[in-house]
């Protein structure tokens, strides 16, 4: 089974759906969303696979932000602690399948049978991304 694991120093934003304003005419997206998406993929392309990964796909993603200036001393001995805020998962997903998908890293995001995914604050931020070919069975 092949598959593709790496680390960045980056947290990616959130993908927000393309805007309408006043409700009319054409989309457009955010220049940040944007250029969030460039910075990614630059990140990302010394991982790239030599041929995209075939089938069912595991997506093991863990996003380390760091720690708020707010945080306690106490509750940083800890060294991890899970994120329950904004922004939420699938839009963070969202953006990371969309720029392997560009990349090559499988042929279509719909690959996708199983996500992993974990937020939480720690010391360095960052992303884990593992994906993985799954059998076909069961």
């Amino acid at each position: 089974m092949a598959s593709v694991s790496f680390s960045i120093p980056y947290v990616c934003g959130p993908k927000q759906g393309g805007g309408r304003p006043g409700g009319r005419g054409k989309r457009f997206t955010d220049p940040k969303v944007k250029d969030d998406a460039a910075t990614l993929a630059s990140l990302v392309l010394p991982y790239c696979p030599a041929k995209p990964l075939q089938g069912p796909l595991l997506l093991q993603v863990m996003v380390r932000y760091p720690w708020r200036k707010s945080e306690s001393k106490k509750r940083r001995q800890r060294k991890r602690r899970w994120k329950d805020t904004a922004p939420d998962n699938e839009n963070i997903l969202k953006q990371l399948d969309d720029v392997l998908e560009k990349l090559g890293f499988m042929g279509n995001d719909g690959q996708i049978a199983c996500i992993v995914f974990d937020k939480c604050w720690t010391d360095n931020g960052g992303m884990d991304v593992t994906l993985r070919e799954l059998e076909e069975a069961l």
